[in-house]
């Protein structure tokens, strides 16, 4: 079945292309596959990037490619056809290999419409970023879950402002999952953005996420005080509706400092706090010598206890430096994280993050 998929995929990229041939724009320099026109009104546009990690004390304890990702965008002047690919899920039994594939409609020059299989709200932004936002190898731990589903999004955007705003199936399970549509879910973004007459200064933004199994609140910034600097933060909370699983509160700040256009050198702090709830839970009944107490009819006695979630805390800190190629071609990141709270161990580790 995937194999069938990726043929028909490709089928129709090599189709396309080759109907559009002859037409291709001038190439970008800092893009590497040229946009092609489609005819009069239309443009095919695609590109990419692959990456991979090293972490120290990971299992395994190798460097892994954990994406090699290719984005499509057929783009008319109403209606449109969007794809996103990670080629390195295939290896992978029930891997996520297909993220996107929606078509769109333009309603306004501002307002659009999403159907298909869509990066929510949630991941579409800087709030709780994918892979190509990282700006460490390894980002907070606790923002790290689905972001992509079946279902209708729109999308409105003007000079300062962004709202998105979606309705889908369960993100949390693989594309092909036959139960991606039993449970419903809601996330949405608003995004203010600052600039004055010569770049863009930064923003606000705040996300919220809604389903059957949890409801997560995010408010996240950033701010551009000189073309070299960087910085950014969020805070986020999530509410699980087990009462078997804590409630979480994280965050993170980060600074980044990029003094040449080949070099930056970045920290960051975050930090978990899980909020311990009581629930009640049935054990076996045991006597004084701790053996198992059965009744009459040898069947066993249970009783009620109280118990506890997890309060843990973690808190890490990590630095590094980035090594940047020609017009940001490649990049090479060096990370040392150092635990300052929690049970994980300190760890080294290297990405490599190469665009197209």
């Amino acid at each position: 079945m995937r194999n069938n998929i990726i043929t028909v995929l490709v089928s129709m990229l090599a189709i396309t292309s080759a109907w559009a041939e002859g037409k291709t724009e001038a190439r970008d320099p800092t893009k590497r596959i040229p946009i092609i026109k489609v005819g009069d009104t239309a443009t095919l546009d695609f590109w990419g990037f692959g990456q991979g990690a090293f972490v120290e004390d990971a299992e395994p304890d190798e460097f892994q490619w954990t994406n090699l990702r290719l984005y499509g965008n057929l783009e008319g002047k109403q209606l449109g056809l969007g794809f996103v690919l990670n080629f390195a899920d295939l290896q992978e039994p029930e891997g996520n290999w297909l993220r996107e594939l929606y078509g769109k409609f333009k309603l306004t020059d501002t307002l659009e419409t999403r159907a298909g299989l869509i990066l929510t709200s949630v991941g579409n932004g800087e709030a709780f970023p994918g892979p190509p936002k990282n700006e460490t190898v390894l980002f907070p731990r606790s923002l790290q879950f689905g972001q992509y589903g079946y279902g209708l999004q729109l999308r409105w955007k003007t000079d300062f402002w962004s709202v998105v705003a979606d309705i889908t199936g369960n993100t949390a399970l693989p594309f092909d999952d036959p139960n991606k549509f039993k449970d419903l879910e809601f996330s949405g973004r608003v995004k203010r953005i600052f600039r004055n007459h010569e770049r863009e200064l930064g923003y606000l933004g705040g996300t919220v996420q809604l389903t059957k199994a949890v409801n997560r609140f995010g408010l996240d910034g950033q701010g551009q005080p000189t073309k070299t600097l960087t910085l950014r933060g969020g805070v986020f909370y999530s509410d699980y509706a087990s009462e078997k699983q804590s409630n979480q509160l994280s965050g993170f700040g980060l600074a980044a400092y990029r003094p040449k256009s080949w070099f930056e050198v970045h920290t960051m702090i975050e930090g978990t706090k899980d909020f311990a709830k009581e629930y009640q839970d049935l054990q076996e009944k045991k006597d004084k010598q701790g053996n198992v107490i059965h009744d009459e009819w040898g069947n066993i006695i249970y009783e009620e206890v109280t118990r506890r979630t997890s309060d843990a805390t973690e808190i890490s800190w990590t630095n590094g430096v980035r090594f940047f190629g020609k017009d940001d071609h490649w990049s090479l990141t060096l990370d040392y994280k150092t635990v300052l709270e929690g049970q994980r161990e300190d760890q080294i580790s290297l990405r490599v993050h190469i665009p197209f």
